[in-house]
C-alpha cells in the first residue's frame, strides 16, 4: 500500500511539474510578444518621429525583440498550413493560399501573422506612407522590393483605360530569400515600399508583420496592387534597374483570408 501511495504521489509530482513547465513556457512566450508590442509602441509613437536618431534606435530595439520570438511563442507550426483556408461569397466557396491572423491593432501600428502555403505568395502591393517590419517565423520566402516616390511628373501617361492612366518608374531595391535565421526586414514610406513575397515550392511560410500606421482606406492608406509593364528598363537618369509598374486591383484568384490567432493575448 505504501509503495502504491508513493507511486501515486510521484505521478502527481510529475503532472504538477509538467503543468508548471508548460505554464512557464507559455508565460515566457507572452512576455516576449508583449516586449515586441511595447517596443513597437515606443518606436512608432508619433511624438518620437521628429527625433530621427531616437526613431532609428527604437527601430533596432524592435528588430531585436522580434528576433527573439519563435513559432512556439505564438502557438503556431508548419502544420497549421495543412488545413484548408476557405472563403465563402454567397453560395460559392473559394480556397485561399494565404491567410492572416490579427494579433492586435492601435492607431500607431498593427501586428499580425501572415501564412502562405508552399509555392504561394503575396502579389506586388504597397504600403502608402507606412513603415513596416517583418520577421520570418518558419519557412523561406523571397522578397522582391521596389522603391518609388510616385512623382507624377516622372510617370508615363497611358491612355488605355484598362491599364490605368499612369505607369510609375520604380527602382528594384532588392530580391533575395529570407529564413527564420535572418534579421527582420524593414520598409519605409519611400524605400522598399512596394514588394512581392513568395514562398518556396515545398515549404509553407509564416511571418510576423508590423505596419505603422495600419492600413486605413478612410485615411488614404488602402492597399494597392501593381503589375509590371514592358515600357523600357531605364529612367531619365540612365538607371538600368528600373521596372515600370501600373496600379490595379487585386489579381484574379488571389485570396488572403482571416484566421483565428491561437497564441497568447497581448494588450496593443
Amino acid at each position: 500500500a505504501w509503495e502504491n501511495c508513493t507511486l501515486i504521489y510521484s505521478c502527481k509530482q510529475k503532472l504538477v511539474l509538467s503543468i508548471l513547465l508548460i505554464t512557464l513556457f507559455a508565460m515566457s512566450g507572452l512576455a516576449r510578444l508583449q516586449r515586441v508590442v511595447e517596443q513597437a509602441r515606443a518606436t512608432f509613437n508619433i511624438s518620437n518621429h521628429s527625433n530621427n536618431h531616437l526613431f532609428v534606435q527604437n527601430l533596432e530595439k524592435l528588430k531585436e525583440a522580434m528576433k527573439a520570438l519563435s513559432p512556439e511563442d505564438l502557438n503556431i507550426s508548419p502544420a497549421i498550413a495543412d488545413k484548408e483556408w476557405v472563403y465563402q461569397a454567397g453560395p460559392d466557396f473559394y480556397k485561399a493560399n494565404a491567410a492572416c491572423m490579427d494579433i492586435g491593432q492601435c492607431k500607431e501600428f498593427s501586428i499580425a501573422i501572415f501564412l502562405l502555403k508552399a509555392g504561394c505568395g503575396l502579389p506586388l502591393h504597397d504600403h502608402p506612407g507606412m513603415h513596416g517590419c517583418m520577421k520570418v517565423l518558419f519557412g523561406e520566402i523571397e522578397i522582391t522590393s521596389y522603391s518609388t516616390d510616385f512623382d507624377e511628373s516622372k510617370a508615363i501617361k497611358t491612355y488605355n483605360s484598362w491599364r490605368g492612366p499612369l505607369v510609375y518608374p520604380c527602382e528594384l531595391l532588392s530580391s533575395r530569400w529570407y529564413t527564420a535565421a535572418d534579421d527582420p526586414i524593414t520598409l519605409k514610406p519611400g524605400v522598399g515600399n512596394i514588394h512581392a513575397i513568395q514562398s518556396k515550392s515545398n515549404v509553407p511560410v509564416a511571418f510576423l508583420d508590423i505596419l505603422a500606421p495600419p492600413y486605413d482606406p478612410d485615411s488614404g492608406r488602402d492597399c494597392t496592387y501593381y503589375y509590371k509593364c514592358n515600357v523600357g528598363s531605364e529612367d531619365g537618369n540612365g538607371k538600368t534597374n528600373i521596372v515600370h509598374l501600373r496600379p490595379g486591383s487585386s489579381p484574379p484568384g488571389f485570396l488572403c483570408i482571416p484566421q483565428v490567432y491561437p497564441g497568447p493575448k497581448v494588450n496593443v
